[in-house]
């Protein structure tokens, strides 16, 4: 049961583990009923994002059900004519060839986010994508929990403030959204319960214990 959340059902803390599920397995599966609605609701997401860099496109995503197609763990070393840097340049990866659009995911779940790494250091892979694919729009976007935003935006005085940072730099291209906000993309109750019991990890506790011969979740 790939949407199964009982406490002896042991799961995976990772992001990697989270997006799959949700986009792979439900989100942007085609094989589901309700596909072109789904994927209409996430551009509204992306359209309506938490917080958006002063350099972040405002034009209107829009991405069409027939020529959408999604990849993960993405790396720019496939491309022949970028093979040179073998860093990732997106979680997921959703490209639109009907439309030229490209949608770059950075998720993030229960670690910390930086600045330099996870907006920057992938804007830069984006531009050299963007350099082999001229006329296309780009959307870089940062996906994280609601619980991980408010913690950042709480060091907002800090010196070398993340928050602080995305907000203000005039290199920011990015967006934020959140775990929280895919909520109105989901349908499905189970796939809406999974989803919370991930998020809720970090409350919960992320260990397992062996219990009468199995695993069992253990709590704070």
């Amino acid at each position: 049961m790939i949407f199964d959340n009982r406490p002896d059902t042991f799961e995976s803390e990772k992001e990697r583990n989270l997006y799959y599920k949700i986009f792979a397995g439900y989100i942007l599966n085609e094989l589901i009923p309700g596909y072109p609605n789904r994927l209409n609701n996430l551009c509204k997401v992306i359209n309506n994002p938490e917080e958006r860099g002063k350099s972040a496109p405002t034009s209107k995503l829009i991405l069409h059900p027939a020529h959408t197609h999604v990849s993960f763990d993405n790396h720019l070393y496939l491309f022949s004519e970028l093979k040179t840097d073998r860093g990732e340049f997106a979680d997921i990866l959703i490209h639109d060839k009907s439309n030229r659009t490209i949608v770059c995911i950075e998720a993030k779940l229960h670690s910390d986010w930086s600045y330099d790494k996870d907006i920057l250091q992938n804007q830069d892979r984006h531009n050299l994508l963007k350099s082999v694919l001229p006329q296309t729009q780009f959307y870089s976007v940062l996906l994280i929990s609601r619980y991980r935003w408010n913690q950042v935006k709480k060091k907002e005085s800090d010196k070398d403030s993340n928050y602080k940072r995305f907000r203000d730099g005039s290199e920011c291209g990015s967006i934020v959204i959140l775990w929280e906000n895919l909520r109105d993309v989901i349908g499905n109750e189970s796939v809406r319960l999974f989803l919370d019991s991930q998020l809720d990890r970090l409350n919960r506790g992320l260990l397992y214990r062996i219990d009468t011969d199995w695993f069992i979740q253990t709590s704070r």
